[in-house]
């Protein structure tokens, strides 16, 4: 049987044309010679490479970084690379005498990579004529850490401002690099220069570099940034928890490039983890609980170079479309004893850390509400502000830019309980110890009645009837007050005065009070007639944790219960003579009693 086969295979051997015997004997020679070829050139690239690398990260860097790797693989047959195990890391020796030069970067780079992916490498043009030509990197699951530690400079330093290409100059005479993909990476940022370290994490987010070029001509393209035409990020699905275990901060997606100079983001949610009542007693304090919904935010034309050179955010318009924000306050929990003062809007935006200049945020279709538990009727009062549209313009904290204009002034427009046009109009000083603020503002046509949402758990009045025709309001305030005056035109105001009775979940109306009210002290309307348009002025001291909208708010309200004649002086005047009524009441109950006890005993016999 054997003897069989290798007679068939000698037959169809010499069968075989010679031509086609001697080329196939040339292909497996060529291939074998090329295999061999390979091996000894990766066998010689490996150490030479990891030569130029390690010693261009450390001359590119003044010795400051160091790179090292497990393995290094080249293929010279399909033009391509791998490296696995890489760590790049500082020199903290190097970092520390730097600082003490005052040469010190202030950022720093701690990364590990799993595995970098090298494709259409040319190796001969990287040998011969210094010229590294890539298709692509892939770099798979690169953790960084981003350290932020403010320096200072001296002036009298001279710098090493060589520019990349002649940093690398010796090594390489270019690189061109199509495309730099990172993959499921995960981002630290470290900030040092705060009283408190602070660290912001991201995971699983990708980085798309296009377009590097760093040659003898690119050196001088200030257009782009770190030598390329593209850089973009995309993060989806992150999850935060803040470190007081109150809220979860969600973003179903993030996207940003620096050649279209924008930033955007879907989705985002600021959580509660706790219903309102909850929330309140869990908190050490009277907080206020927030739940905030951003459907979209765009910022444009932002200016990369000066984010990353200066660490200052400049860009000409935020866009914050379809969302909401819902304030809740249970007033029924004391506040601590160290009252400290809740922020402004401009005081937060002065102790933001970072250097920020918008000229324009627009806000498009925003709803805000603020919502206040009140203890006396066990019941939560809700103020809606709907549709809300408008600008806000020089929104800054830089002080160079607020010596030019130190005003931020916004212009909104929006629906009061989803019924009155108001229009709004503040001015922020921005440079000012005290946040102070200027406003004015007009609420247009509308039935008071949709008002009892708010007023009715509030002040325990209800509005039976009447119609709003128009209200002019302006105003002032800082941290501690708001002041101002108001104008409401009105007609044929009714109202129910009502009380909570203990061991009654329902609020009853004062019968009595609400008839004397009606007929000797609302104002039923304005102007009356043959009187002149009534206009009230109102001083609201503002509690420490209490909100800007709620300052607000709290100060018109006190204006319209004066204008109508129920300011607190009234109802204090009312609730006594309540008191008063249900005393006198009682009395006269017990004398109805003893009378007809007294009669009942004259009957018998």
């Amino acid at each position: 049987m054997r003897s069989n086969f290798n007679t068939k295979a000698l037959t169809v051997h010499r069968k075989l044309p010679l031509f086609w015997r001697r080329l196939l004997i040339f292909l497996i020679v060529l291939f074998s010679a090329l295999a061999a070829f390979a091996y000894y050139i990766n066998s010689h690239w490996r150490p030479f490479l990891t030569q130029q690398i390690q010693e261009a990260i450390s001359t590119s860097t003044d010795s400051l970084y160091h790179i090292s790797f497990k393995k290094i693989n080249v293929n010279v047959l399909t033009g391509s690379a791998s490296l696995k195990g890489i760590s790049f890391n500082p020199d903290t020796l190097i970092y520390q005498k730097l600082i003490k030069q005052g040469k010190a970067p202030k950022h720093l780079y701690r990364v590990e990579v799993s595995k970098l992916e090298l494709n259409r490498l040319n190796p001969w043009k990287v040998y011969f004529q210094k010229s590294l030509i890539l298709k692509s990197i892939i770099i798979e699951n690169p953790a960084v850490d981003m350290i932020y530690q403010k320096t200072d400079i001296p002036q009298d330093t001279v710098m090493d401002n060589r520019s990349a290409y002649l940093r690398l100059s010796k090594y390489l005479k270019s690189i061109d690099v199509e495309s730099i993909l990172f993959r499921d990476a995960d981002f630290k940022y470290i900030d040092k220069s705060a009283p408190r370290r602070q660290v912001t994490s991201l995971k699983n987010f990708n980085i798309r570099i296009s377009g590097l070029l760093i040659d003898s001509m690119s050196q001088y393209d200030k257009s782009k940034l770190y030598y390329t035409k593209d850089i973009s990020v995309s993060l989806r699905d992150y999850s935060y928890r803040t470190s007081d275990n109150m809220y979860d901060l969600k973003l179903k997606e993030f996207t940003a490039s620096t050649s279209h100079k924008y930033a955007k983001l879907k989705g985002f949610r600021i959580v509660p983890r706790y219903g309102a009542m909850e929330f309140s007693k869990i908190a050490t304090d009277r907080k206020q609980r927030y739940s905030v919904r951003v459907d979209e935010a765009f910022l444009e034309n932002i200016n990369y170079r000066m984010f990353n050179s200066q660490r200052k955010l400049r860009a000409s318009k935020l866009s914050i479309s379809n969302s909401m924000m819902s304030v809740f306050v249970n007033t029924e929990i004391k506040e601590s004893g160290t009252k400290s003062i809740k922020k402004l809007p401009q005081k937060a935006l002065q102790d933001f850390d970072l250097t920020t200049w918008l000229d324009t945020v627009a806000l498009n279709n925003i709803q805000i509400n603020y919502s206040e538990y009140n203890a006396e009727s066990q019941r939560r009062g809700t103020v809606h502000f709907n549709e809300i549209e408008g600008n806000l313009y020089n929104i800054s904290n830089d002080s160079a830019a607020l010596k030019i204009n130190h005003f931020c002034k916004a212009s909104i427009t929006c629906l009061l309980m989803a019924r009155g046009r108001l229009d709004l109009n503040v001015n922020f000083d921005l440079s000012d110890k005290n946040s102070a603020f200027t406003y004015r503002g007009k609420l247009g046509l509308m039935k008071p009645q949709v008002l009892n949402k708010a007023i009715k758990p509030l002040a325990l009045v209800e509005i039976r009837s009447g119609l709003i025709k128009d209200m002019i309001f302006d105003g002032s305030g800082d941290i501690y007050k708001n002041k101002g005056k108001v104008a409401l035109r009105y007609n044929g105001l009714k109202v129910k005065l009502l009380q909570k009775k203990e061991g009654d979940s329902r609020l009853k109306t004062m019968n009595i009070a609400t008839m004397a009210a009606n007929i000797l002290i609302l104002k039923s309307d304005n102007p009356s007639y043959s009187e002149k348009l009534r206009v009230a002025s109102y001083q609201y001291m503002r509690p420490p944790d209490a909100s800007f909208f709620n300052m607000l708010w709290k100060g018109l309200f006190m204006g319209i219960q004066e204008t109508v004649g129920l300011d607190e002086k009234t109802q204090q005047m009312i609730a006594a003579k309540m008191k008063q009524y249900q005393k006198e009441k009682i009395q006269r109950d017990k004398r109805r009693r003893e009378r007809s006890e007294r009669k009942d005993n004259r009957q018998q016999p």
